[in-house]
């Protein structure tokens, strides 16, 4: 390696290595609010004190919202971070492992940006010219399936609830880099009579009577991740293109990569070892089911301590 390029990694790495204590440092007090208390997973589980429930409600909002505010201030940051990576190499570079180990260096800060990095990857999509597509972290809702404030209180409470407002990394990064106002996705949440009657009335806010029930969104979301699929592909912006992430993806996921045109997967190899046995049975399957769709897949053991 030459003294320029162990000078340029040096750098990039430094600068990652900031933006995650940056984002660790923000993130943190409002983590430490929030009661380390076992939840329900249904509503008619056993349940702690009320006051201990409600304290839990509010301050994990808080602190999902305040995750949302750093992912949208660090974003410029590692995006200044990826061009950076691009400048290393083009085409090839993913044959080059310096190269893969600070693209998963930035996946591995990505990662950080959510309320739980340990059960969820951070992802990076970079075209066959090493250039950034999009980066992201599972989140509970992007802007546009944002549910009210009733549902919020009453389903991110208990964990099967938060379930249906996730959104996995793989399917976000996609969404961010069509643009969202493309899809129109705010009408995964909000039925069509709802929307009619407030256009009839000239009412801008939203009432909770106009979002859907809680027990739909599990097929709307599906809507949703297959459109994000189709105008992923449509839009040309992820032929051959190569994911770097920091898990295998989920089934959905694994579908929503196929479609979009991925030519081949990179994930970190360590991190398998932190997921849940139902968890890494769907790494397993999405690892089958990319290589009977002619998807490279690889595991890579990942050097920087990032």
């Amino acid at each position: 390696m030459t003294q320029a390029r162990k000078a340029q990694l040096d750098t990039i790495l430094a600068l990652l290595a900031e933006a995650k204590e940056e984002i660790t440092r923000r993130l943190a007090p409002y983590a430490e609010l929030v009661p380390k208390i076992r939840m329900p997973e249904k509503p008619d589980d056993a349940q702690p004190d009320e006051a201990t429930l409600e304290s839990y409600g509010s301050t994990m909002m808080g602190y999902i919202s305040e995750v949302e505010t750093v992912r949208e201030a660090m974003s410029p940051k590692l995006t200044a971070i990826a061009k950076k990576i691009s400048a290393l190499g083009g085409k090839g570079w993913e044959k080059d492992d310096d190269i893969v180990q600070a693209w998963m260096a930035l996946a591995h800060v990505v990662q950080s940006m959510r309320h739980n990095p340990a059960k969820g990857p951070g992802v990076v999509y970079v075209n066959p010219d090493n250039k950034l597509i999009g980066f992201a972290a599972a989140n509970f809702w992007m802007d546009e399936m944002e549910p009210s404030d009733k549902l919020q209180r009453k389903h991110l409470t208990y964990t099967q609830g938060r379930a249906a407002f996730n959104i996995c990394a793989e399917p976000a990064a996609i969404a961010k880099a069509v643009g969202h106002d493309v899809l129109k996705t705010h009408l995964v949440l909000r039925s069509k009579d709802s929307i009619k009657k407030r256009a009839h009335l000239r009412r801008e806010e939203l009432r909770n009577k106009d979002f859907i029930s809680p027990h739909k969104m599990a097929q709307r979301r599906l809507k949703f991740l297959d459109r994000i699929a189709k105008q992923g592909r449509l839009s040309g912006l992820f032929k051959d293109s190569i994911l770097i992430t920091t898990a295998d993806p989920c089934y959905s996921c694994t579908e929503g990569v196929i479609q979009v045109g991925v030519a081949r997967v990179i994930s970190d190899k360590l991190h398998r070892h932190e997921m849940k046995p139902k968890r890494l049975a769907e790494m397993e399957e999405a690892h089958r089911t990319l290589h009977k769709q002619g998807i490279a897949h690889q595991h890579i053991v990942y050097r920087h301590n990032i």
